[in-house]
């Protein structure tokens, strides 16, 4: 029996090492399946049926407000998705804003 795909994750991210590394760990788990990876959201195809994400990681940045509101823009494009954001911004604003 081939592997079951429960989570088509796409990860968003400007270092290209750094979305590869995440990559090769999320996939040691057959439950994941990385369908996309890109610099930014604007790169991201949302409504290619066949690499569509019901996951996407994503870095704040170093524009973290313009990040924010692009997740709030796709959120209102397709509710459903769900946004795991990674960041090293300590800033309690931008942590709250994420969630």
């Amino acid at each position: 029996m081939g592997k079951r795909i429960f989570n088509q994750i796409a990860i968003v991210d400007k270092q290209e090492l750094f979305r590869a590394g995440i990559k090769n760990i999320l996939e040691l788990d057959e439950s994941i399946q990385i369908i996309q990876e890109c610099n930014s959201l604007d790169e991201l195809h949302l409504f290619d049926e066949n690499n569509f994400p019901n996951i996407i990681l994503i870095e704040l940045g170093t524009a973290p407000l313009t990040t924010l509101q692009s997740i709030a823009d796709t959120l209102q494009i397709n509710p459903k998705l769900k946004f795991l954001v990674l960041t090293d911004i300590t800033d309690s604003f931008y942590v709250l804003e994420s969630i």
